[in-house]
């Protein structure tokens, strides 16, 4: 069963929001459909949130053994190269802002 607002939105015609999404949707799936490495996935990934969310800085990552963050994208990639690893004391909850105030 579809997703009632997601219904209305469409029906309407008014949401550029829902078209962006699908976009950014089918970006991803093309390149996983045409087996794209994991690396131009990510950063696909990676971009289209940040498109979205409209914000400045996107990083994607995972947390591996040992405390270990490592980094699977960002937007611009000349924040964090894609790899990078780092020690993280407590991890970020999804939606959290960092930087300098």
């Amino acid at each position: 069963m579809p997703a009632a607002g997601a219904e209305a939105l469409m029906a309407t015609g008014g949401s550029s929001r829902i078209t962006d999404e699908q976009t950014a949707l089918r970006r991803v799936a093309t390149l996983v459909a045409t087996g794209a490495r994991s690396e131009a996935v990510f950063a696909a990934v990676t971009a289209g949130v940040g498109r979205l969310l409209e914000v400045d800085v996107t990083i994607l990552s995972r947390y591996g053994p040992e405390g270990m963050q490592v980094s699977a994208g960002a937007v611009p990639a000349t924040v964090l190269a894609a790899g990078v690893r780092s020690s993280v004391a407590a991890p970020l909850s999804v939606g959290a802002a960092c930087g300098a105030s």
